[in-house]
């Protein structure tokens, strides 16, 4: 017997007898909930509705309150319901529920017809009524919930079929007015219908006269309520129901520090949902008719579309798209129908008690796993659209791990992620409280005053000047008072910090030791302070107070990062899940959303990797590499190396690129004298700046730097296993991930082992087509020797000769290095997947990066506030406005 491994191959293999028995067996489930149930609080408003209609009437039902939001047609079905009811001696909800019951039954009737008249076979409409009769979302709405939702539905699929077939506008503006009649959602559709009814301009009037005529039961409200009225009926569900966009800021709005943004931007796009989705509409229907979509897939779109967008919707809603699914994509209708199907289900029994008749009683927010269902499904919808408005271009099979949408789709998901994640930790991390940024910030704004080199006419121990704003040193101070760098137990005054935040702006330059302001080494060069230099030159003329100064300097960092970062995931040939998984990483979004060179460092060191690479992994047929190009890998070599000298291996990273990108041998020999050189010069140009502090430095601990070389050097073995015991006594695997703050603020051990365990198959799972084994064992050396270089540089000037391990070692120095190392992997191992591999990949990346970056930012606050509230006070105070110039006498 054959295993039937998927829900669609299931369905393949059922013939029209077995389809037809399926339909049976779901219209008597159908018929069995409806006489077991007695709904949800939608069917207790109708029986009111009806107890008014039967009493005042329909304009009476207007007139008295509170104001009635449905059609007068609705009204009507209720008040003949009820008397029904009573003439039947039979209960109110049984009586109103066979409309709905009908219309779904009539529903799967229609379906049949769509499927026949477009073309299809006997097979292929059974299918189709198939994955209708048996949503369980569909059921549920249509025989539990007690609304006339499944009217609305099957009007909603006439009118979009009619208009398909275009020779039926007038009934089609019926089809789509009774719709509307049903509730008010279907206006939705609208603009996209009316647009592709426009074909021809008698087919537009009509369609408009059907719609108009038979929407006509609607002037009893609109004279009794004037506009009121239809203010009143767009309020769509409820926002308990946590489906889509209710899920994501109803859980947003508990995460650390952004939580109050989710509350803000979900404020915002309720009060646009309805704008959105109706221009939503008008698009799609002008792209329907430019590309000639057929008017089912359109009108699939828009319904799909007005779920994704609506911020409040009813539950009964998730039954909407189902009929349109089934006849655009059996597939996707599938998938779409079993997640809705659970999510429905897990709503109505959540919310129901252990008696018959079964009754939903929606007296609070759903479970968090119900709403994970809803979210589910709400992504089913987003991938229609999504892969409707990008659809997928074909690619031959060995290139399509490298080619196509995943191109674009990853460098934009990492802007999306690293976006509000870099802003918060941007806003959120007190000031000062990056590692090294007092130093950063000083640096940045001596550059920005016209101090390249800064001075050495201080008095010794190993320490150097700065000419720097008074402000941003009164600033800088006030700060240091709160000792939080050196007691990790201690919170941040709130108190403290808004008074630091108002020091006026003042312009004057003071000299300043570092060793006196900072506490740390100036060895940091000028290339990695363009962004924050800029953004310190125009805060000063700006006259920003120092907090706003600090902030904007964080925030130009944070913007150069992202814009360097989406290049290098756009450039990079193989190993792109990985490296944004990296970028994405606490420890480098948070460096860069600092005044700290360290973010520019490890993103130039991304775009440098993927530059080379691009070149290396070029078809056989390019264009040898320009003497431009080589000029330019030169300079790019020339600064990074010189950014930190011990980075050199991985500048020398441009002989990976092979004799076929050069014109001659001996052109590529010249290239890499040439770029070789460049790096060698970059390494030791800086060196006299820095190598007379860093021994002062560690001649003042105790230290002699040439002596503990020649102790390394004659017990490498022990030097080695010193090195291994770093990696785990440094915390060097968490502080790759994120060790925040002076490596105070420590992420949970759970999020760190996320990380890598997401980590570890990209990095398998990275390779392409054009992969290289030599290249990546060369990459993989690369990225040893910066590693190996780090670790001597700090055992020489951070570490007693007599430790078993390197003291003092920074997590996030060691970012580039794993760049390379995790790509060196990929290219080794060459393993590739298609299309659907990569999206996965994609969805661990987006997903690790959200969980990880959200405990990073819970341990900031925990680390740094003691209440919610203060975080978005501090927030707030980072643009605080400079203070009214006093008029001149």
């Amino acid at each position: 017997m054959t295993e039937l491994s998927t829900p669609t191959t299931l369905l393949r293999s059922l013939d029209v007898a077995a389809l037809r028995r399926i339909v049976g067996a779901g219209f008597v489930v159908r018929v069995l909930l409806w006489a077991l149930s007695s709904g949800s609080g939608d069917i207790r408003s109708w029986s009111r509705v009806a107890r008014q209609v039967a009493a005042h009437g329909v304009r009476g039902l207007y007139e008295a309150g509170p104001p009635f939001r449905q059609s007068p047609v609705s009204a009507l079905w209720a008040g003949l319901a009820a008397n029904l009811s009573t003439w039947l001696e039979a209960p109110f909800e049984l009586v109103f529920k066979v409309l709905p019951l009908s219309a779904d039954v009539g529903l799967v009737a229609l379906i049949l017809t769509i499927v026949r008249r477009r073309g299809g076979t006997e097979l292929d409409a059974w299918r189709a009524a198939a994955i209708q009769g048996t949503a369980m979302a569909a059921i549920w709405v249509t025989s539990h919930h007690g609304g006339l939702d499944s009217v609305l539905i099957f009007c909603v699929v006439a009118a979009v079929f009619l208009v398909d077939e275009g020779d039926r506008p007038l009934l089609a503006g019926i089809a789509l007015a009774g719709a509307m009649h049903m509730h008010v959602v279907a206006v939705v559709l609208l603009p996209a219908l009316w647009i592709a009814q426009a074909s021809s301009a008698r087919g537009a009037v009509v369609f408009g006269l059907g719609l108009l005529l038979a929407l006509s039961p609607l002037a009893l409200p609109l004279s009794i309520q004037g506009p009121e009225f239809l203010v009143n009926a767009v309020v769509v569900g409820v926002g308990s129901n946590r489906w889509g966009l209710q899920f994501v800021f109803s859980e947003g709005a508990e995460l650390a520090v952004i939580g109050s943004w989710f509350d803000v931007v979900g404020a915002v796009v309720g009060a646009w949902s309805w704008k959105l989705c109706l221009v939503a509409s008008c698009a799609l229907g002008l792209l329907a008719r430019e590309r000639r979509w057929s008017t089912l897939h359109l009108g699939s779109l828009v319904v799909a579309a007005f779920l994704v967008l609506t911020p409040k919707l009813g539950i009964q809603y998730a039954a909407l798209p189902v009929a349109l699914l089934a006849l655009v994509g059996r597939r996707r209708a599938l998938l779409y129908s079993a997640l809705s199907g659970a999510y429905a289900t897990a709503v109505y029994l959540g919310a129901s008690k252990a008696e018959m008749p079964l009754v939903s009683n929606h007296a609070a927010s759903i479970s968090f796993e119900a709403g994970l269902l809803g979210l589910a499904s709400w992504l089913v919808l987003v991938s229609l659209v999504w892969t409707s408005l990008w659809p997928r271009s074909a690619a031959p099979a060995d290139e399509r791990s490298t080619t196509g949408p995943h191109v674009f789709t990853l460098p934009a998901v990492f802007a999306v992620v690293a976006t509000p994640f870099g802003l918060a930790l941007a806003l959120a991390t007190p000031p000062f409280q990056v590692a090294d940024e007092p130093l950063h910030a000083f640096t940045a704004c001596a550059i920005a005053n016209g101090q390249l080199v800064p001075g050495h006419d201080a008095p010794p121990p190993y320490t150097t000047t700065f000419d720097v704003p008074a402000s941003l040193v009164a600033f800088n101070r006030s700060i240091a008072r709160l000792k939080l760098p050196h007691h990790p137990e201690s919170q941040a005054s709130l108190d403290a910090l808004l008074a630091a935040a108002q020091i006026p702006h003042d312009p004057t330059l003071m000299h300043i030791s570092t060793r006196e302001e900072t506490r740390e080494l100036s060895v940091y060069p000028p290339v990695m302070y363009g962004p924050q230099a800029v953004a310190c030159g125009l805060g000063q003329a700006a006259g920003l107070r120092p907090m706003s100064l600090l902030t904007s300097m964080r925030l130009a960092n944070l913007a150069a990062f992202l814009v360097l970062g989406v290049l290098a995931l756009w450039l990079l040939p193989v190993g792109r899940e990985v490296v944004a998984l990296m970028l994405l990483s606490p420890m480098a979004l948070s460096s860069a959303a600092s005044a700290s060179a360290d973010g520019q460092l490890i993103v130039l060191m991304a775009l440098w990797l993927a530059l080379v690479l691009k070149t290396a992994t070029a078809p056989d047929d390019a264009r040898p590499l320009h003497p431009l190009a080589i000029v330019g890998f030169a300079v790019l070599a020339f600064l990074l190396s010189m950014a930190k000298s011990v980075y050199l291996p991985l500048a020398l990273a441009f002989v990976v690129i092979p004799r076929r990108r050069f014109s001659s041998r001996r052109a590529r020999v010249a290239a890499l004298a040439v770029v070789g050189a460049a790096a060698l010069v970059g390494a030791v140009v800086w060196i006299p700046q820095s190598d007379g502090g860093l021994d002062a430095y560690a001649s003042a601990r105790g230290f002699d730097p040439k002596a503990t070389l020649d102790a390394r050097l004659d017990s490498p073995f022990m030097f080695l296993l010193a090195a291994l015991r770093t990696f785990f006594r440094e915390r060097i695997l968490t502080g790759v991930v994120g060790t925040l703050g002076w490596r105070d603020t420590v992420l949970p051990f759970s999020s760190i082992a996320l990380f890598w365990a997401a980590l570890l198959p990209l990095m398998a799972l990275g390779g392409g087509p054009r992969s290289s084994t030599w290249r990546g064992v060369l990459l993989g050396l690369f990225g040893l020797g910066a590693a190996g270089g780090l670790l001597l540089f700090y055992a020489l000037y951070f570490t007693p000769p007599a430790n078993g391990h390197v003291s003092d070692v920074q997590g996030r120095h060691f970012i580039p290095p794993m760049l390379f190392l995790t790509v060196a992997a990929s290219e080794y191992l060459g393993l590739r997947v298609g299309f659907r591999g990569r999206r996965t990949m994609l969805v661990v990346v987006m997903l690790t990066a959200l969980v990880v970056l959200q405990s990073a930012l819970g341990a900031v606050e925990a680390r740094f506030y003691g209440h919610h509230r203060d975080v978005a006070r501090v927030m707030q105070a980072s643009f605080a406005v400079p203070a009214a110039k006093p008029p001149t006498p």
